[in-house]
């Protein structure tokens, strides 16, 4: 089974961080403000946080100020990457939007499939976000490539626990499982966890050789 990373792997960093994290950013009093409805317990649990850093009475505003600093932090905050998902479903849906892919990736995620291969995507963004990502490409729906998605929820990309988990639920053996990330520390927690690494440098010199690392994925087979 192959296990991807979407930013900086399958598809573009900046993509990410010029395009979407600024809709999520500029769209986030809106949707707080019209929506807080929908997310309640998320909701309760960010005005809770706040108040265990001394703000006796959070107000919306406090909780759109912290959502936003987090976006600025690029934090990998579940509940941030839920209401983040949910913000660009609107984008996406509504054509405003298309989510980037590099070119070999999609060519690999083809060339995999018609060998049989199945295909998941572990990301620190929300599954649902994630669904969306491959629903509304610019390639069009690839979505059926898609065999499973993983985000936070099963665990932190760093942990090796997180992988054993992974690959239990898809029912393999670690070694099994060949899983593609830019960030070294990804890479270290999977071998760990009996899983072939393969770090990907797309836009920087390789500067490491122990993940047996790739500029792309043309020639993987």
């Amino acid at each position: 089974m192959m296990l991807l990373d979407i930013e900086g792997t399958v598809g573009s960093i900046s993509f990410v961080h010029d395009v979407l994290f600024p809709i999520a950013y500029q769209r986030m009093e809106s949707f707080i403000k019209n929506h807080r409805h929908e997310i309640k317990d998320i909701y309760q649990s960010l005005i809770n946080e706040l108040q265990s850093n001394k703000i006796a009475n959070p107000t919306e505003d406090d909780v759109i100020l912290l959502l936003r600093t987090w976006i600025q932090e690029d934090k990998k905050e579940t509940r941030l990457k839920e209401i983040q998902g949910r913000i660009w479903h609107h984008a996406f849906s509504s054509n405003q939007v298309q989510s980037h892919l590099y070119p070999d990736a999609v060519s690999a995620m083809k060339r995999w499939k018609e060998r049989g291969k199945r295909i998941s995507i572990f990301s620190s963004g929300s599954v649902f976000a994630q669904k969306m990502y491959f629903k509304y490409t610019e390639y069009g729906d690839l979505s059926s490539y898609i065999d499973h998605y993983f985000d936070t929820t099963t665990g932190p990309k760093k942990e090796t626990e997180t992988y054993l988990k992974i690959a239990s639920f898809v029912n393999c053996k670690p070694s099994e499982i060949t899983f593609f990330s830019d960030v070294f520390d990804e890479c270290f927690a999977a071998e760990k966890a009996g899983i072939n690494a393969i770090q990907i440098f797309r836009d920087t010199e390789i500067t490491e050789n122990r993940f047996h690392p790739i500029k792309d994925f043309n020639g993987i087979a």
